[in-house]
């Protein structure tokens, strides 16, 4: 990339919008406009960017740390902006696919960028922001119960505007999970990222984000049109999701774990018989905590472990 091109991808970074005071409330705004435009044309140069190039495109926009200063003030303050988050999304999906370079430095520091990225998406406000988002994408493209019947065209013509939002989202989360939490010894360590990817996955089952995979995975597999080149990517997509979070879990541990809280649920049986009324409430309570963290520990493992690791 020449120095004019270079110059023009930072220009388009700078009209992204900025905070402003306004009755007494500092917002962060931008032109919609303007704003969609630049982001098609950051979307072209990631597009474009190659190891051929060294990834410079990527390097650049993570030294000018364009997510951290732009596009995630963009997904707060437009969640409503279909099209501008849309596009928000996509470049924000970019950014985050692991790539290696041809120079083990510059793969090294890309890796860095995207566990940063990593860990700004895992900050609760704009978590939810996403989350929330995601559900009403999925809502918005619900699919009509007779949808089995029609051709390829009629389905063409039911989807929703918002499909290429939900798309976006769902590509952004299998990149997220996708990214290693850095160890010891790298680059990007802080013993605030030891545990990111357990993180996550208590986000994902806090929210529900489970039972909308599942959904998801059951609504891709059964129609009638899952053979097709879109619906072929959809899976693959969640299967990475699947994939990464399963990653996380040791199956033997899970079981291990199983057996002793049995064990426990029948000492709580045992003492509700014995302890009378006073028993008998101790018991319930003890036993609904018990059974919310086998919920929990069912879909990410050891939860309560990590949780707590991450602030000692």
């Amino acid at each position: 990339m020449d120095e004019l091109a270079l110059n023009e991808l930072h220009e388009s970074t700078t009209l992204l919008g900025n905070w402003h005071e306004v009755n007494g409330k500092t917002v962060y705004l931008c032109t919609p406009h303007t704003a969609i435009e630049c982001l098609l044309d950051i979307e072209g140069c990631l597009k474009r960017d190659t190891a051929a190039s060294g990834y410079l495109v990527r390097l650049k926009l993570g030294q000018w740390k364009i997510i951290q200063h732009s596009l995630i003030n963009l997904i707060k303050a437009y969640r409503d902006d279909s099209d501008l988050l849309t596009v928000t999304l996509r470049v924000c999906s970019l950014l985050t696919v692991r790539v290696q370079a041809s120079s083990p430095s510059d793969t090294d520091r890309l890796l860095v960028f995207t566990q940063d990225y990593k860990e700004l998406f895992l900050e609760g406000d704009i978590f939810n922001t996403i989350m929330s988002v995601l559900l009403k994408a999925m809502e918005e493209n619900e699919v009509p119960m007779d949808q089995d019947e029609m051709g390829e065209g009629e389905v063409a013509a039911t989807q929703k505007p918002t499909e290429p939002l939900f798309d976006a989202l769902v590509g952004l989360v299998r990149n997220i999970v996708s990214v290693p939490d850095p160890r010891p010894g790298d680059g990007g360590f802080t013993m605030s990222r030891r545990h990111m990817q357990m993180s996550y996955i208590k986000l994902f089952h806090d929210h529900g984000f489970f039972d909308f995979v599942m959904l998801l995975c059951e609504h891709t597999l059964e129609s009638d049109h899952a053979n097709t080149e879109k619906q072929a990517e959809k899976a693959w997509v969640l299967g990475d999701i699947i994939y990464h979070i399963c990653t996380q879990v040791d199956p033997d541990d899970m079981c291990k774990q199983k057996e002793v809280r049995k064990k426990r649920v029948g000492e709580l049986v045992r003492k509700n018989e014995i302890g009378g009324q006073t028993g008998w409430w101790t018991s319930w309570c003890a036993a609904q905590s018990l059974w919310y963290r086998v919920g929990v520990q069912k879909c990410a493992g050891r939860i309560e472990h990590y949780d707590s690791a991450n602030h000692d």
